[in-house]
C-alpha cells in the first residue's frame, strides 16, 4: 500500500473500517497499516495511544476490546479527530 503524504480523513476511514471490524487486539497487521498511514503508536497500561503525523491529538485504544463495536467506534473517533485538524 502506497500512501500519499496527506490523505483525506474519509480516505483513511475507508481504509481502516474493514480492518477494525470485529477488533479484539492490535495485531501486527493493524500496526503495520496504521504506521503506513502515518500513525505513531505508544503503549501504556491498558491502552494504546495513537498520534497522527503532527502528534498533537492523541487517540486512545483499549489493548483488549470490551465489545464488538470497539473497533468501529475507534475508526469513527479517528475520522472525527482528523476532520477537526483539517
Amino acid at each position: 500500500m502506497t500512501v500519499p503524504k496527506h490523505m483525506e480523513p474519509n480516505m483513511i476511514f475507508e481504509i481502516l473500517k474493514p480492518k477494525f471490524k470485529g477488533y479484539r487486539v492490535l495485531d501486527r497487521h493493524l500496526r503495520k497499516t496504521l504506521k503506513k498511514l502515518g500513525f505513531q503508536i505508544t503503549e501504556g497500561g491498558k491502552h494504546y495511544k495513537l498520534y497522527y503525523r503532527d502528534g498533537k491529538r492523541p487517540m486512545t485504544l483499549a489493548k483488549t476490546s470490551s465489545d464488538v463495536k470497539t473497533g468501529m467506534n475507534f475508526v469513527h473517533q479517528i475520522r472525527t479527530s482528523l476532520m477537526e485538524t483539517v
